[in-house]
């Protein structure tokens, strides 16, 4: 595995990164699973298909930083899909029920790939 050198004060902004995805990012996208475990009603599917295409957008940017000015080390592409998908189970009621598991996924994915990122770079 590669490692990433990051001077002090780069250290400091990583470590304020870490600490909103925690405490902003993750928080919400388990309330969205929550939300979507309790309630599958199809005019969720309105916002998320937003978020979907915010995500897409971002992606096509190809950006290589992120919002808070951290390297953009997880997978836009990925993120926009699964929002998508949810969002398209919804809207149908055969898989409506399944809708909040595709949500818990991103989460999943979300935690990995930053845990790895942040093994990468203080290595």
């Amino acid at each position: 595995m590669s490692t990433i050198k990051i001077d002090k004060d780069e250290l400091e902004n990583m470590k304020l990164r870490i600490g909103v995805f925690y405490s902003i990012c993750i928080p919400i996208r388990i309330g969205l699973v929550v939300l979507l475990y309790y309630y599958t009603l199809q005019e969720f599917a309105i916002p998320l298909f937003a978020l979907a295409v915010g995500f897409g957008y971002q992606y096509g940017l190809d950006r290589k930083r992120g919002g808070f000015g951290g390297e953009v080390y997880w997978n836009r592409f990925l993120h926009a899909v699964l929002y998508f998908l949810s969002a398209s189970m919804l809207m149908f009621n055969q898989t409506r029920e399944y809708a909040y598991v595709v949500l818990a996924v991103d989460v999943g994915m979300g935690i990995l790939s930053n845990t790895l990122y942040n093994l990468k770079v203080n290595a």
